[in-house]
């Protein structure tokens, strides 16, 4: 009261808190962002915003909030002043930089911040503890209106086991935010500072998240269109499954992927539980029945080599009649175009299923234009000879991938296989009992006859 500014103590010392409840507040603080965009600064992380004080655990409930629409004390808007804030930076961004989405990432937020930012769980300590506990904070968001959420891999303070790390690493390598951080007085933590053989682990798991990006954008999508959270308990298709409703520690990406994390020291294996219906476990292609728990294997794999050592550290299963699109690695995102989009199926003997696959440019605001390419992927079993029907409907302008590189999983070598009535000649590993084959990205139909 008074019109005194608000002072605490953080990380720079005695510091102001502006009150992002006004427009124009939010407007100075958007512009500011000039200084560090000029740079080449891409996004912005908003910190300490709850906000706190080192001085107490956060502003005196005297402080006053001028609110354009509604003036209030601090009680009425300590919650909402993260979320604010993520707008001022959001808004400014937009203004700054109009041809590119914004960025910004925060740690305090309430009801509506997913129109502006990514949260993450907040500063979590190295024990096995809050790794089990980092996986329902994420889906509980999910569920709550925020998609793009995750936690400081290997835990904020405190110094993570070289197996916790890897641990903690698979575990989050199909959750939206995906990323390593840490207090700046701990030991160095990147997936290189454990060791060789760590080291590979680690680099297993990045390569299959960088796979499986078209398959996490695409949740994103349909969580713009849909609501339907990008990451979702394993209950989500099946409310009366009331094992389903009591596992937190699995979840969906989408509609078809299940991944289940080893959560536990010194474990190599962990059991699993699978929804209904008819499940295939990526890697080794068993296939198993839902509706019951299994026991999966999970080694650390510290000796396999390759995407192998994540697949085996890693449990996932896809959905029996799901296509899940895959990409060739990156050192980073957008390092080169992908020209060629890996699409992965699995057979089905069930109703039809639906897959979904998106792509835009990645960036700007073109898509709105209708500049994207929408594709929705039906298998459905054809006739009394049980062939397999694909089927490609798109929507939008984007020109996308050009060739689409198809890898038929855990059935047996294919008597004919037809796109738009054109026969290809497939090839069959019989080691793997994997057929692969080209085909344009235009392709309408293949149908796989046993």
């Amino acid at each position: 009261p008074g019109g005194a500014p608000a002072l605490g103590t953080v990380w720079p010392g005695v510091a102001a808190y502006p009150d992002f409840s006004k427009q124009s507040v939010r407007a100075w603080w958007g512009a500011a962002q000039a200084a560090v965009v000029d740079m080449g600064v891409r996004g912005i992380w908003n910190d300490m915003n709850e906000p706190a004080s080192f001085s107490g655990l956060t502003l005196s409930d005297l402080v006053q909030f001028d609110g354009d629409e509604h003036p209030g004390m601090h009680a009425e808007y300590h919650n909402q002043y993260g979320t604010l804030m993520a707008r001022a930076s959001f808004e400014g961004l937009a203004k700054l930089r109009p041809q590119l989405r914004p960025f910004v990432i925060t740690r305090a937020a309430y009801t509506g911040v997913q129109r502006y930012s990514s949260v993450w769980t907040g500063d979590n300590k190295s024990t096995w503890a809050h790794l089990r506990i980092s996986l329902p904070m994420v889906i509980s968001l999910s569920l709550s209106g925020e998609p793009f959420a995750g936690s400081d891999i290997g835990g904020f303070t405190g110094t993570p086991t070289p197996e916790l790390y890897a641990r903690w690493l698979a575990s989050a390598a199909l959750l939206p935010l995906f990323r390593t951080h840490s207090s700046i007085d701990v030991p160095r933590r990147e997936p290189w500072s454990y060791g060789p053989e760590y080291e590979r682990a680690n680099r297993a798991v990045i390569r299959l998240r960088y796979k499986l990006l078209p398959a996490v954008y695409t949740a994103f999508r349909q969580h713009a269109i849909t609501g339907a959270p990008a990451v979702r308990p394993i209950f989500w298709n099946d409310l009366a499954d009331t094992l389903a409703l009591t596992t937190s520690d699995e979840f969906l990406l989408g509609d078809h992927l299940l991944a289940a994390p080893v959560l536990d020291s010194a474990k190599d294996s962990r059991e699993v539980y699978l929804p209904r219906g008819r499940w295939y476990r990526i890697g080794t292609d068993s296939a198993y029945d839902g509706a019951r728990s299994i026991t999966a294997s999970a080694p650390e794999a510290l000796h396999a080599h390759g995407d192998s050592s994540a697949l085996g550290g890693l449990p996932l299963f896809a959905r029996a009649g799901a296509v899940i699109p895959m990409q060739s690695v990156q050192s980073y995102e957008g390092q080169h175009a992908v020209d060629t989009l890996q699409l992965h199926v699995w057979p089905t003997s069930a109703s039809p299923v639906t897959s979904m696959l998106y792509e835009d440019a990645g960036d700007g605001y073109s898509y709105q234009r209708g500049d994207f390419r929408a594709t929705t992927i039906t298998t459905s079993v054809l006739g009394a000879n049980g062939a397999l029907a694909v089927k490609l409907a798109r929507e939008g302008t984007y020109a996308g991938a050009r060739t689409y590189a198809v890898t038929l999983h855990a059935m047996h070598r294919p008597r004919l296989v037809r796109t738009d009535g054109r026969t290809l000649a497939p090839r069959y590993d019989s080691d793997t009992r994997l057929t692969t084959f080209a085909i344009p990205s235009a392709t309408r139909t293949i149908t796989i006859s046993p």
